[in-house]
């Protein structure tokens, strides 16, 4: 059976090459237009041919006088050769074609002799695309390369309309209309490269966030980002569908050699929040980063065989000190490097005008020297808080693209992903938050000893698709794609606390734990139950006795089928299907989210009929494809204790945790365990969200585009973790069963227990409610009490656009939206927690009031009412200046109290969300100028300098929004710059960047 799995992967690529099941390709772009004479009337039968660098194609117009091109490479380079009895043959030339999108060219031939050809450039060339519903934004390098933005895929995302920075998840991993950064998905040349455990961006660690992808900014030809309207061929995102494209060969050898050089000297000073807050923490002084390289590509044989290849190193630097409370202030500065080698290699080979394969791979090994890594390390008097990194992914991908007519093409698509994070602790502490200063009011909260929470993965993704398109006539024309796709996807988790493992008593009230080994642990010091004149103590606050190695796996399928059915020339018509299917498997159980149907209707309406403007409009549902962080957490054996207390060794000491040292009395609380395991309650189904699109878009003269459009999505159905008791009942000891289900205000799948007196029938005298037994599980007839789910995402986009033409291009938009509810989604902005699909939110029903106004909707955490986006550059013979404005407004701030069960920071919201005002608006400005030097017809030296932040904005980004800390011990720093999470709450300072480029 294991060799059968194996060999999945090729089965299922032999077979969809045998049966070519496989619609237009995402990595490729497709060709349309009418032929028509001088009078506008159109010519049927004429024959088209297709030439560039890639190869020939050739198709005849219909007799509405239209032809189309499916499959085609990316790029420039491309004629149009129109032949018609009795006309001049035509040649237009300089066509582009865009990723995943299709270009609309139309042709003109003139009666004459068919010996003369009339040449025409393609400056009429649409950039309407008639064939899509979707919005979003298609950014190439003409564009990212003449303005100011990152050196990485994440910034050049950042310029799409609907797309901002996740807040918790980062920029890295940005909210795309409404959704969480977790929410998003990443193809890069086919290959789907989102996290598997968590569903971020590349390399994604609990603990660190997004680490990085493999395929940097002088890689990239082309970036597609599809933030609404996705036809039925894409699922597995409830935010944005990301499609990069890396560069190809071509018959022309092109090649640059390169140096980028932002030093910390080219930072300004960044504030120290240290300087206004009591819970002091590591400073980030600055930051630098270098990085070299160069790519190459050609052909190797014309017109055939063609490669590309790069490798860039990139070096980047943290400077950190520790504040003067902590010994390691002795220490200075710190800088903490990062190492990552970025590679990409393609191979295109033509087998004739008609069918191509394709190779790729891209990597981005990377590691950080041991160190104090985390940002909150060097906040210590110790050095054994120190680790080392080593991080990464590869793909592999291969694909075969063919015209099996002129009128049917097929693709397949091949990719191997792997991924690994690892940290490798310096020294194996059990972690001691040390809170006595902050409960006596002399001093900071300290931690020591250890790292505490650890956590190393690898991804290991199989992944086969085939899609098809067939163009055929029947009361109009019809483009019918169809298609399926097959994941294997295999995650191996190892998730600890460190310290040294030790057993725990054996006694009574430790239930299942008793007498188990303990596989680390993170304490926290303080006065027992928080009363200063009660005794000194250690609290477990994590700890896990399950083994810390879980291995799982979840296996995906998806099949699709649409029509764009052209109704004249005016009117097209694009219903779909989708269905998906996901199975995930832990080590306890296995679990099928079965009978995902995803319809999908739209509408495109050329009110002209001269391919220059559209209205269109889209309705869709869209399911989480969901992360494996549930297969590990919930469908395997996860068993934890905490609440047990020990006897202190005094400030600094490492603790001793033995029976011995036990102190009873605490207040013990057990998770998982073989008698408590996580279930899935019967008839459970994935997530979803429907949404609504509509739009106009409008090309004027000399290349400005306009687009407006509207975007509403609702959150039908959520998965999560949920107990069927209030927090009231849980303290008292009535038995809490962590169930996985979809909550809802109907939900019944528990028994409640109500208040009863003791000595009374069905009364457990030891809790004060009647008994539910040892399995709370069975509907009552009773709702458990839960509030429905709730995100609601309201939008308005505005875009104008130039083509680059007369020296100038620009890119601007406009949005106008709010997102409100009582469900962010994967990724929890309030208290930063990051388990997709089993967060506490709804851990306990409010029965009892005790969770404020978490079920009561409001504005969410990454709700930005307003943003403006505008890039825009001018060449001036060899001077190019460019220059890029993010306007945006802030979040909303809240005041969030410490959870009454679980007594974590920043889990309930003490009044209503947002109703402390929001954090401040900011419009940093960036402009870019490169000189270049001719040194031949292709070769050039070129000089550049990017500045950021010109006008030095240090606005606060994020605030403290935690009233109480751990406990329900009050914050000093409430609404003060945040420095908790252990990031920069400031915006980055004015800082520069110097690079020098040699191309040729």
């Amino acid at each position: 059976m294991k060799t059968l799995f194996k060999r999945l992967p090729l089965l299922f690529l032999l077979a969809a090459l045998l049966v070519s099941l496989s619609a237009q390709d995402i990595t490729k772009g497709s060709l349309s237009g009418v032929v028509r004479d001088a009078t506008g009337a159109v010519v049927p039968n004429a024959k088209v041919s297709l030439t560039s660098p890639f190869g020939d194609r050739s198709a005849n117009t219909s007799a509405s006088g239209e032809y189309t091109f499916l499959n085609l490479p990316v790029g420039a380079g491309y004629t149009i050769t129109v032949d018609a009895p009795g006309f001049s043959p035509a040649r237009t030339s300089n066509v582009v074609i865009g990723v995943n999108k299709q270009t609309t060219q139309d042709v003109t031939v003139q009666i004459g002799q068919t010996t003369s050809t009339v040449e025409v450039t393609a400056t009429g060339t649409s950039a309407i695309d008639l064939a899509s519903t979707t919005i979003g934004a298609d950014i190439n390098e003409s564009l990212y390369k003449n303005v100011p933005v990152g050196r990485n895929i994440s910034s050049v995302i950042a310029m799409a309309p609907g797309v901002t920075d996740g807040v918790g998840t980062g920029a890295a991993n940005p909210s795309i209309n409404g959704a969480s950064g977790l929410e998003n998905q990443y193809i890069i040349n086919g290959a789907n490269v989102t996290d598997p455990g968590f569903g971020g961006f590349g390399t994604y660690s609990r603990v660190f966030g997004s680490l990085g992808n493999g395929v940097n900014f002088d890689f990239i030809q082309e970036v597609q980002v599809k933030s609404g309207g996705f036809e039925a061929q894409y699922g597995q995102a409830l935010g944005g569908v990301v499609n990069v494209l890396t560069k190809s060969g071509s018959n022309k050898f092109r090649g640059s050699l390169y140096g980028y050089f932002a030093p910390r000297q080219l930072e300004a000073n960044r504030p120290d929040v240290n300087n206004v807050v009591q819970n002091v923490s590591t400073r980030i002084v600055a930051a630098g980063n270098y990085d070299f390289g160069g790519d190459f590509g050609g052909r190797l044989i014309a017109d055939k065989l063609f490669f590309y290849g790069g490798f860039n190193p990139q070096y980047a630097h943290s400077y950190r000190s520790a504040p003067p409370a902590f010994g390691n202030s002795s220490l200075g500065e710190i800088d903490v490097r990062t190492r990552t080698f970025n590679y990409v290699g393609k191979i295109n080979y033509n087998l004739g005008s008609k069918h191509q394969l394709e190779g790729s791979v891209f990597g981005d090994p990377s590691n950080v020297p041991n160190g104090y890594t985390r940002v909150s390390s060097l906040s210590s008097s110790d050095d054994l808080r120190q680790s080392g990194l080593d991080f990464g992914s590869r793909t592999w991908t291969g694909r075969y693209n063919g015209a099996l007519t002129n009128a049917w093409v097929v693709s397949t698509n091949y990719s191997n992903y792997f991924n690994k994070f690892t940290e490798n602790p310096k020294f194996n502490g059990a972690q001691v938050l040390d809170n006595v200063g902050v409960q006596e009011k002399t001093g900071p909260a300290r931690t020591y000893n250890g790292l505490g929470f650890i956590e190393g993965s690898e991804s290991r993704v199989n992944q086969v698709a085939a899609t098809s398109s067939n163009i055929f006539t029947f009361i109009g024309a019809h483009t019918l794609d169809y298609g399926y796709q097959f994941e294997d996807i295999q995650y191996d988790d190892t998730r600890r606390y460190t310290g040294p493992d030790f057993q725990l008593p054996s006694l009574p009230e430790f239930g299942p734990a008793s007498g188990k080994t303990q596989f680390g642990a993170n304490l926290t010091r303080e006065h027992q139950g928080g009363v200063l004149t009660n005794p000194i103590v250690y609290r477990v606050t994590r700890g896990d006795y399950s083994n810390p190695a879980v291995a799982v796996l979840t296996r995906y399928h998806s099949g699709f089928v649409q029509d764009a059915w052209q109704i004249g020339r005016r009117l097209t018509i694009k219903p779909g299907l989708r269905f998906e299917q996901q199975a995930e498997t832990g080590t306890a159980f296995r679990y099928v989210f079965a009978h995902n149907w995803a319809p999908r209707i739209g509408v495109i309406f050329d009110p002209t009929g001269n391919r220059k403007s559209k209205f269109f409009a889209n309705w869709g549902r869209f399911y989480e494809k969901i992360p494996l962080d549930i297969a590990v957490r919930s469908f395997s054996f996860e068993s934890g204790l905490r609440g047990d207390l020990f006897k202190d060794q005094g400030p600094g000491a490492p603790p001793v945790l033995t029976a011995a040292n036990y102190i009873p009395g605490g207040k013990l609380a057990q998770s998982g365990g073989p008698d408590n395991l996580t279930l899935v309650a019967g008839g459970t189904k994935a997530e979803f969200q429907d949404e609504v699109v509509a739009g106009y878009e409008h090309e004027f003269g000399q290349g400005f585009t306009f687009s407006g459009r509207f975007v509403y999505r609702h959150m039908r159905r959520i998965i999560e973790d949920v107990s069927g008791i209030n927090v009231t009942q849980n303290n008292a000891g009535v038995v809490q069963q962590y169930v996985v289900a979809n909550p809802s205000a109907k939900l019944d799948i528990f028994k409640n227990a109500f208040p009863c007196t003791a000595g009374s029938k069905n009364c457990d005298d030891t809790t004060g409610y009647t008994s539910i037994g040892d399995n709370p599980l069975g509907a009552d007839g009773i709702p458990d009490g839960f509030p429905n789910p709730s995100r609601i995402y309201k939008s308005m986009e505005l875009i104008v656009s130039k083509r680059f033409s007369n020296n100038f291009q620009l890119y601007a938009s406009y949005r106008l939206s709010k997102l409100f509810g009582n469900f962010e989604g994967s990724f929890r902005n309030d208290n930063g927690q990051q388990d997709p699909n089993i967060s506490s939110l709804f851990d306990f029903t409010n029965t009892d009031g005790m969770l404020g106004y978490q079920a009561i909707p409001g504005v969410l955490p990454s709700d930005r009412r307003h943003q403006l986006k505008a890039f825009s550059n001018y060449q001036w013979k060899n001077f190019n200046v460019g220059a890029a404005w993010t306007l945006q407004s802030g979040t909303p701030i809240s005041k969030l109290g410490a959870h009454p069960a679980y007594s974590n920071a920043g889990e309930i919201p003490l009044g209503p969300r947002g109703s402390q005002g929001r954090t401040p608006w900011t419009f940093p400005l960036d402009v870019h100028g490169d000189y270049t030097f001719k040194m031949g017809e292709q070769k050039s030296l070129k000089f550049v300098a990017d500045l950021f932040n010109i006008g030095n904005q240090t606005r606060v980004l994020r605030v403290d929004q935690f009233y109480e800390l751990d406990g329900g011990t009050p914050n000093p720093d409430y609404l003060k710059p945040d420095n908790q999470s252990f990031s920069y709450p400031y915006q980055r300072p004015f800082n520069a960047r110097l690079a020098i480029r040699f191309e040729f």
